[in-house]
């Protein structure tokens, strides 16, 4: 009776081993699952950021829009910003054919001031330029910006950042045209 128990409780370590090793690798092939498609678009679009950011001619017609499906550029890194994945689905371009929109994203930390304590206030900015791909123009540039910093501080120093729900909020929520 006392081997029994003892291969018992071997076993059922073993199992929960097992059961452990199951529940890790199905944890890795979700995570890769959500991770690789950010990557292979990603890639996708890496030959083209040359020619998105090219656009400098200006005639805004007036009305904000996208045009067919969009692709966000974080423009100072020259890729994919992460925004572009938080667009609507019939907004989000997930091959370059399929880019009729580029809206070029500008961030920015920028210093507000210094406190008597020292320390230093930043707030982040945010330019945007809405550019129609097929007429290769911009339509529309705007700026999202940080709520202010306090007026004083405890800590050190005080930074503000832009609350990226309400830049992705206000692009999804453009006409598409």
């Amino acid at each position: 009776m006392n081997l029994s128990l003892r291969s018992a409780s071997k076993y059922d370590k073993k199992s929960k081993r097992r059961v452990t090793a199951i529940y890790f690798l199905l944890f890795v092939l979700i995570l890769s699952a959500k991770i690789a498609p950010r990557e292979i678009i990603s890639h996708r679009f890496s030959p083209y950021m040359d020619q998105y950011l090219a656009a400098t001619e200006t005639s805004s017609d007036g009305d904000v829009y996208i045009q067919g499906k969009a692709v966000v550029i974080d423009a100072y890194n020259n890729k994919l910003d992460l925004a572009h994945f938080s667009l609507n689905k019939d907004r989000f371009a997930s091959k370059p054919e399929e880019a009729s929109t580029i809206i070029l994203l500008y961030r920015s930390l920028n210093n507000a001031g210094r406190y008597t304590s020292g320390g230093e206030a930043w707030m982040e900015k945010c330019i945007y330029s809405i550019i129609d791909a097929k007429a290769g123009r911009i339509i529309h540039q705007g700026e999202f910006h940080s709520e202010a910093v306090p007026y004083s501080t405890y800590n050190y120093s005080e930074s503000r950042y832009i609350n990226y729900n309400e830049v992705i909020d206000y692009f999804n929520d453009l006409k598409i045209k």
